[in-house]
C-alpha cells in the first residue's frame, strides 16, 4: 500500500523530487515497503540520513491517513491535498526540532 499503489508512487516521486532524490522513489517493483526503504537510505549521504529516515515517516504517514480517508470517509484521493498536507506537516516538524528533516527540506 506505501510503495506498490500508483498513487502512493507518484507522491513519493514528487516528494524525494523537492529535496533532489526523486532517483530514490519506489518503482513498479518495489512491493514491499520495507524492502524499498532499507536500499533507498543505504543510497542517501549519511549526513542526510535521519532526515531522509524522518520524511519517510511523515510521508507515510499521510499516504495512511489519505488512504484512510478515502476507504472510511469515501474521498477520493486527491494528489493536491495529500502533497499540500505533507509541506506544511514537514513544516511543522521542521519547526518543532527534527534537525535531520530542516537540513533536507526546501
Amino acid at each position: 500500500m506505501l510503495t506498490p499503489c500508483v498513487f502512493a508512487r507518484s507522491v513519493w516521486f514528487s516528494v524525494l523530487e523537492l529535496i533532489g532524490l526523486q532517483q530514490l522513489a519506489p518503482g513498479w517493483n518495489d512491493k514491499i515497503f520495507a524492502d524499498w526503504w532499507l536500499q533507498a537510505v543505504q543510497r542517501v549521504p549519511s549526513q542526510s540520513r535521519k532526515g531522509f529516515n524522518s520524511l519517510v515517516v511523515l510521508v507515510s504517514w499521510w499516504i495512511w491517513k489519505h488512504r484512510n480517508g478515502c476507504v472510511f470517509e469515501g474521498t477520493s484521493p486527491r494528489f493536491d491535498v495529500i502533497m499540500q498536507d505533507i509541506r506544511e506537516e514537514a513544516k511543522l516538524w521542521c519547526a518543532a526540532g527534527a534537525k535531520g528533516l530542516r537540513n533536507i527540506w526546501p
